[in-house]
């Protein structure tokens, strides 16, 4: 692998966007999300932040010279599909429970303490999700000769379409319609890295290449959340 200090430090930039996001949602949605989803969303958050986190210290530790620490590197795939997962699924709960409030005629739900209120949506998110997820990791599991990358390439794919969609759905219902085509960006970007995961990163370029579009959509899903910030910050004023 052709991995130098300054590539694998620029590997830490897309986690640290990633984690300003994930505070920022996670204090401004908390009093809005039913407690289920808004503990699944928190738990994948910690699971993808450390994914990146461990993989951008594994590059360094490599193009360092100090040890090939695979542990590291192996860890990345089950962390990340698993939190994108889990992010997902919070999202979703929160976007069909903010559909139902509305239809019952409860138009303005920002800066509103909702509470430990748990719907049949969060429930159900619940238990799928504990019984998804195993069957999952149980179907990832692979075969001596298979690596199983492409069943986490889908599911992380499938995870963060959950989360940008749902963020988008969300900035166009608080009227910032700027916000919901930055989080068509972060998940057109996604999708690259997907693609980017199958190519050959034993050269420089790639990794270059596969970090840059992973700045830019972790860039506009911080950009996209701090627009829906500011909405959420001026109605609790």
């Amino acid at each position: 692998m052709d991995v130098s200090i300054p590539m694998a430090l620029v590997d830490f930039v897309p986690v640290v966007f990633f984690a300003i996001a994930a505070i920022i949602l996670q204090k401004d949605l908390y009093h809005l999300m039913p407690k289920g989803s808004y503990a699944l969303m928190a738990c994948g958050q910690i699971d993808i932040i450390a994914a990146g986190a461990l993989k951008a210290l594994y590059k360094l530790l490599y193009a360092a010279g100090i040890c090939d620490f695979a542990v590291l590197n192996s860890l990345f795939f089950p962390l990340q599909t698993l939190g994108f997962m889990f992010a997902g699924f919070g999202i979703g709960g929160f976007i069909n429970y903010r559909t139902r409030i509305l239809k019952r005629g409860m138009q303005d739900m920002l800066g509103r303490k909702i509470g430990d209120i748990y719907t049949n949506v969060s429930s159900d998110l619940i238990v799928k999700s504990s019984v998804v997820a195993p069957i999952l990791i149980a179907a990832a599991v692979a075969p001596p000769y298979f690596s199983g990358t492409i069943i986490f390439v889908v599911i992380m794919c499938m995870g963060m379409a959950m989360v940008c969609l749902g963020l988008s759905y969300y900035a166009f219902a608080v009227n910032k319609k700027g916000a919901t085509v930055l989080f068509v960006f972060a998940f057109i970007c996604s999708l690259g890295m997907g693609y980017l995961s199958s190519q050959d990163f034993s050269v420089a370029y790639m990794n270059w290449i596969a970090e840059l579009t992973n700045v830019a959509g972790q860039a506009f899903l911080l950009a996209g959340t701090l627009m829906i910030h500011r909405v959420v910050k001026e109605n609790a004023d």
